[in-house]
């Protein structure tokens, strides 16, 4: 009796796929698997292993004040700041946008810089988030100093938040860059993003 009810498992599963379309129900399983598989293959907040802090990468161009390109054509979106948009409408907002992207490509433009992760890796827009460095310079802070980026903390990539807000208070409190000027230069009005 012990053999035959052993025996018997594979016939009662065989025959209750059977009886419920068990074609259809593996079909459904397999393209499940596939779509899994390959959603998982390009998710952008997937780390790539060639991005760390030991290495060294080469800027091939600055976009704007706050997001660059690098050699190997991936876009990098500086993380925790935020520059006026080139596409602005106000003159004067537009003017800073280009002096923020002009003092961008003086800090990196064409050089090498390291690259410090932290939790979130990329943006919604499959943008690389980082904070840089060429060579002992602080690309993120050094833009906020000057008064061409703001803070701007974007959960989870926390890390310099803090330090990012002190920056921006130093440089507003002293009228730098943007802090200058008597229009909003993050208002609604941007036309770009």
């Amino acid at each position: 009796m012990k053999g035959r009810v052993k025996n018997s498992l594979p016939f009662i599963l065989s025959f209750s796929m059977r009886k419920s379309g068990y074609r259809k129900y593996i079909i459904f399983l397999a393209i499940l698997a596939i779509s899994l598989i390959a959603s998982l293959k390009d998710r952008p907040d997937r780390v790539r292993p060639e991005y760390g802090e030991s290495k060294v990468y080469h800027v091939k161009r600055v976009i704007d004040g706050d997001t660059i390109v690098l050699a190997d054509g991936s876009r990098l979106r500086y993380i925790g700041i935020d520059t006026p948009e080139l596409g602005h409408e106000d003159i004067e907002v537009k003017l800073l946008a280009q002096q923020a992207k002009e003092f961008n490509e003086q800090l990196i433009d064409n050089k090498e810089v390291r690259l410090e992760l932290d939790l979130e890796h990329y943006d919604k827009y499959g943008r690389l988030l980082a904070y840089v460095y060429a060579g002992d310079v602080f690309v993120n802070a050094e833009l906020v100093r000057a008064g061409f980026a703001r803070s701007y903390t974007v959960p989870p990539n926390v890390k310099y938040s803090s330090y990012f807000l002190n920056l921006q208070r130093d440089a507003r409190g002293n009228r730098r860059g943007m802090w200058s000027l008597q229009v909003d230069a993050f208002s609604k009005k941007d036309i770009a993003n």
